[in-house]
């Protein structure tokens, strides 16, 4: 079976602007960009050490701080070991920074999106070879996970969370106002 080079399944200037893009700061970046970008990425979006190392370790200070590190505190962290650092510090002093237009940010989540399928579709191959090279083989089930495997690489992987707010009666006044785009909006942040 032939591979697929390593450059058909990530691109390490796209991980290292979404991070960059997430760490934001006054010249480079913003929270727009980085809320779309916090709200439509997962760590399968990064494959790289450092990509997803980083990526990791922003939603955990996300989570515990309750709001993005800046690029200072990602360059300076202690969860990060010492050449990951200087490796993104090195690449970001070399010109590559954070994205200011939301537009060009949902660019690179599809771009990443299309890179987290590409990895996806090669597993599926990988996995169907070695199923198929089995002593006993049982279509069926093959079929089964052939199918999943297929339906999860095609999808997107965020889902929608749904959450019931509102006390007493005012549930129907809540729907009225979603229905009719005059409640408040929020981008779900994970």
């Amino acid at each position: 079976m032939a591979s697929i080079s390593a450059k058909k399944r990530y691109s390490l200037s796209s991980e290292l602007r979404a991070l960059f893009t997430l760490c934001h700061d006054g010249k480079a970046g913003s929270q727009q960009a980085a809320g779309l970008l916090i709200s439509s990425l997962t760590a399968d979006h990064f494959v790289t050490e450092t990509g997803e190392l980083c990526f990791k370790r922003i939603r955990h200070l996300l989570k515990t701080r309750g709001e993005l590190p800046d690029l200072d505190d990602l360059f300076e962290d202690p969860g990060i070991d010492a050449d990951t650092r200087v490796s993104l510090q090195a690449h970001y002093k070399n010109g590559l920074k954070g994205l200011r237009n939301v537009e060009k940010a949902r660019k690179l989540v599809r771009r990443l999106e299309t890179f987290r399928k590409l990895r996806s579709l090669f597993n599926i191959g990988a996995n169907l070879e070695n199923a198929l090279s089995e002593d006993e083989l049982d279509p069926d089930s093959i079929s089964q996970k052939l199918a999943t495997s297929v339906t999860n690489a095609a999808s997107s992987e965020r889902q929608m969370r749904v959450t019931s707010r509102g006390d007493g009666n005012t549930d129907l006044a809540i729907a009225k106002k979603i229905v009719n785009s005059s409640g408040a909006q929020f981008i779900p942040t994970g």
